[in-house]
């Protein structure tokens, strides 16, 4: 018994050791428990964290002053896009050019200087269903090429992936796309070229070399598979 006497403890040293060990077991499952909830919250902002951009999408770049043949082609892409997005929980919103009656005496008018998208008028409106599907979403007016509020607004958030779509992608498109590239430095940006397009060709091959000079891909993403987002 002597020689088995090195083994026996001390019934209080029992009892810390035992808290000891339950402390040690609680705390294990805690940081499991909070890795398992931080792995959960990061799959939760990589599903939530996309957003689409819908680009002066209206009547007079569609079929109005500044419209062109091949405008009308992208709607059905841009309104799938939208309920592929609104599906998943991911974000939509739009930009509306607008403008005021001084239009020809701005900086802009006096070197395009074509009436379009005047406040109030039909033409300032979204081309077909959009203008409904719009009241469910932001809408960033602006009155220049690339919207300032999209630009603050975006700069406030943590998107991963954001994609542009609309008109006219040699200007408003592409001016957004950098301003999206700027707000968010780290999230992918796509111009989505199923879905937006310009009537000068020549314009659209040199937009497309700038924006992907600019780390902004340009990809049709009608042919993607189903989940892309």
């Amino acid at each position: 018994m002597q020689a088995l006497s090195f083994l026996y403890i001390h019934p209080v040293l029992k009892k810390v050791i035992l808290c000891l060990f339950f402390i040690i077991a609680e705390r294990g499952h805690v940081a499991r428990k909070k890795e398992v909830t931080r792995a959960e919250r990061c799959i939760n902002i990589n599903y939530m964290n996309r957003l689409l951009i819908v680009v002066d999408y209206q009547n007079d770049f569609v079929q109005g002053s500044l419209g062109f043949p091949e405008a009308r082609s992208y709607y059905d892409r841009i309104l799938s896009s939208i309920d592929t997005f609104s599906a998943s929980g991911d974000e939509v919103v739009f930009t509306r050019d607008l403008h005021d009656e001084n239009y020809l005496h701005t900086e802009e008018g006096r070197n395009l200087p074509v009436l379009h998208c005047q406040r109030g008028t039909d033409g300032a409106k979204f081309y077909g269903d959009l203008e409904n599907r719009s009241r469910n979403c932001k809408v960033f007016e602006k009155d220049t090429f690339p919207s300032l509020a999209l630009g603050e607004y975006l700069s406030k958030r943590n998107y991963d992936t954001i994609v542009l779509c609309g008109l006219d992608l040699s200007i408003c498109v592409l001016a957004n796309a950098v301003m999206a590239k700027s707000a968010c430095p780290d999230a992918h940006i796509i111009v989505d070229v199923s879905a937006s397009g310009t009537g000068d060709s020549e314009a659209q091959v040199v937009a497309l070399k700038e924006l992907k000079r600019l780390q902004i891909e340009c990809r049709d993403l009608s042919k993607e598979h189903k989940g892309y987002f």
